[in-house]
C-alpha cells in the first residue's frame, strides 16, 4: 500500500526496473478500480484502465506512460487515499 500522493514516483522507480511480461497493477483499497502497466518490451509499455472509464493504450514509452496515468489517477482514484501496488508477471492466458 502506498500514499496516492507517491504515485508518480513510485511507477517512475518500477517502471525503470520493469522486465519483459511483467505487469504493474494499481488497484484502490477496495480492489474495485484500477490500471495495470504491462512491459511489451525495451522501454514499450501497455496501459490498461479498468472502472470508471476502461481503455487500453498500447506501444507507450515510459514518459508517456507517466504522464498518461495523471488524468487516470484522478478519475480512477477520487477519494482514494491509499493504493495497492502489485508486480507480477503476465498471465499468458490474460495477456
Amino acid at each position: 500500500m502506498i500514499a496516492r500522493d507517491r504515485l508518480q514516483d513510485e511507477c517512475q522507480s518500477r517502471l525503470k526496473k520493469m522486465q519483459v511480461g511483467e505487469v504493474l497493477r494499481i488497484r484502490t483499497w477496495k480492489n474495485d478500480r484500477g490500471l495495470a502497466i504491462t512491459c511489451v518490451g525495451a522501454d514499450v509499455f501497455r496501459l490498461a484502465e479498468d472502472g470508471f472509464a476502461s481503455g487500453v493504450q498500447e506501444g507507450l514509452s515510459r514518459a508517456q506512460v507517466l504522464k498518461a496515468i495523471k488524468p487516470i489517477a484522478r478519475r480512477e482514484f477520487p477519494r482514494s487515499n491509499k493504493l495497492r501496488l502489485t508486480l507480477s508477471k503476465e498471465d499468458a492466458n490474460n495477456g
